[in-house]
């Protein structure tokens, strides 16, 4: 579970690409969690490729986007946000 002193980093250049591209960005990712749209924390399942990535799960307009991160103590640096339709078919 996430602590609500943690402090959410990222890239500006990449939040205006998912912008453009998916129509989502980091923001989102903000609201949703202050709004209770945490669904789950866990470990990236390669950690072979993406050492130290851990993976958080949230709710933006009901439908659920993994968010790829790294934390260094009390800061998150999330790396990019997608919808998933395997996510959506499990909830």
């Amino acid at each position: 579970m996430l602590n609500d002193d943690l402090v959410l980093n990222w890239n500006t250049e990449k939040n205006k690409q998912l912008k453009q591209e998916r129509g989502l960005c980091f923001e989102d990712v903000e609201i949703a969690l202050s709004t209770g749209g945490f669904v789950d924390d866990q470990p990236h399942p390669n950690q072979e490729r993406f050492p130290n990535q851990q993976l958080l799960i949230v709710l933006i307009d009901g439908y659920p986007c993994v968010v790829p991160y790294v934390r260094d103590n009390e800061k998150l640096f999330l790396k990019t946000i997608y919808p998933s339709r395997k996510l959506k078919s499990l909830l």
